[in-house]
């Protein structure tokens, strides 16, 4: 495992002022085709339910918001407990920090549906997916990727593929990412061919 020296370790905590850990490592897996559509687990054409103009709420145990999930056209077919997502716009909840907002050209649910309880729910994001976290104090997270899997449950997120991150003190560039979304601790991977490599705002040396 190829670890960052510690001078660039050091400027990662001062790009992202302590509100997301960042470790680099090699990721020895090539990056999958942008165009690379979904997979579809060979549900038919015909949806068993179809919902447009769909908002959909999931609260956790405590009552809490969980996630809310908007879409222009949800179909959901229920032998596989597969949805269907055109344009979604989710937004995770964790209060009492800002929800992330994640927009993509297209998702999938995987899992969903009654009867799936003990199978963790997938959201998988394709197309242009941008992730989204501002907080009333300036800071922000902006988060770039072709495609990214997002698990509810545990507000748990990774991609294999080229990740941006640009936050208010720096921009952040890596082949793929793992971590908590709740705890902001994100794992950032690098190839052969591309390293982790942050640009350091200059007012953050002030």
């Amino acid at each position: 495992m190829d670890r960052l020296p510690l001078t660039n370790l050091r400027l990662l905590g001062i790009a992202l002022l302590g509100s997301l850990v960042l470790a680099a490592a090699v990721f020895f897996q090539p990056t999958l085709p942008e165009e690379e559509r979904l997979p579809d687990p060979g549900v038919s054409d015909e949806p068993d339910l179809l919902i447009e103009t769909a908002v959909i709420r999931q609260y956790r145990e405590t009552g809490g918001l969980r996630y809310l999930l908007r879409s222009p056209k949800i179909e959901h077919f229920q032998d596989r407990a597969f949805t269907r997502l055109t344009e979604p716009d989710l937004e995770l909840h964790d209060a009492p920090a800002p929800p992330w907002r994640v927009k993509a050209i297209r998702g999938a649910i995987y899992n969903a549906g009654e009867g799936q309880q003990s199978a963790e729910e997938e959201v998988r994001l394709e197309g242009d997916v941008k992730m989204l976290q501002t907080f009333e104090d300036g800071r922000r997270y902006d988060l770039r990727t072709p495609s990214i899997t997002i698990y509810p449950g545990r507000e748990y997120a990774e991609t294999h593929q080229n990740v941006m991150i640009t936050t208010h003190a720096g921009r952040t560039k890596a082949v793929g990412l793992e971590g908590s979304l709740d705890k902001g601790l994100l794992k950032m991977f690098s190839s052969d061919e591309q390293r982790v490599h942050t640009i350091i705002l200059p007012d953050q040396f002030k």
